[in-house]
């Protein structure tokens, strides 16, 4: 039995238009082609940053309400080991990156971690709390999902003085546009009226004291 011989398919070569000068082949599933140019800049590691900083002189926090998380005030000079478009401003960053085409606003991840000491007085359950907020131009709010807090119980108590050593962390994601502000910010909590005595951060413990990252969460533009 012959089968003979296969039939030849012909192929018949398309032509594919050139792009423009800053214009980036893209896979597109729209086109017929899958592939189209696209006012895109290459894909870049941009939008990154790195930021670190320690508590070395004492901190104190006196005559705080309990039953309620107090905010203080954040925290300026930070040391940038990585910046991709980033700007400090005040005791945050601003983004000042490009954006993706047609948008005026970008998709990050925030993450933050601290490891504090501290010490306080008459109530044992007394946290530390940490958070990332966003100033769009009317003050600062928490990104949701970026809370999160220490453990409530000291450690260690010695004539009354309860001695607190505690790492926390987050991250969350958030939508920046142009001006916006991003920064760290660390609270306390108290069952009943306390103070925040000796808050330290601990890099003995911890390699970095307190740090923030924040990487871009959408198509780098």
């Amino acid at each position: 039995m012959s089968y003979g011989q296969p039939r030849k398919r012909s192929v018949r070569r398309r032509s594919f238009r050139a792009g423009q000068q800053g214009q980036h082949l893209v896979i597109d599933p729209r086109n017929p082609d899958g592939v189209s140019w696209q006012n895109q800049a290459p894909r870049e590691p941009r939008g990154h940053l790195s930021a670190s900083q320690s508590i070395t002189v004492a901190k104190t926090h006196a005559g705080l309400t309990g039953n309620v998380i107090t905010w203080h005030a954040g925290l300026t000079g930070w040391t940038q080991d990585v910046n991709s478009n980033w700007t400090a401003s005040g005791t945050g960053f601003t983004y000042d990156g490009p954006y993706p085409e047609g948008k005026a606003s970008r998709v990050f991840r925030v993450s933050w971690q601290f490891h504090f000491q501290w010490s306080n007085a008459g109530v044992q359950g007394c946290s530390m709390l940490g958070r990332m907020t966003r100033d769009t131009g009317s003050g600062a709010v928490a990104i949701p999902g970026s809370e999160s807090m220490t453990s409530r119980y000291g450690q260690l108590l010695y004539f009354g003085i309860y001695f607190h050593s505690a790492p926390a962390s987050a991250s969350a994601l958030v939508s920046v546009s142009d001006g916006d502000v991003v920064a760290f910010q660390y609270g306390s909590y108290g069952a009943v009226t306390y103070a925040v005595n000796g808050l330290l951060s601990a890099p003995t413990v911890s390699p970095v004291a307190i740090g923030i990252q924040i990487d871009p969460a959408d198509v780098v533009p």
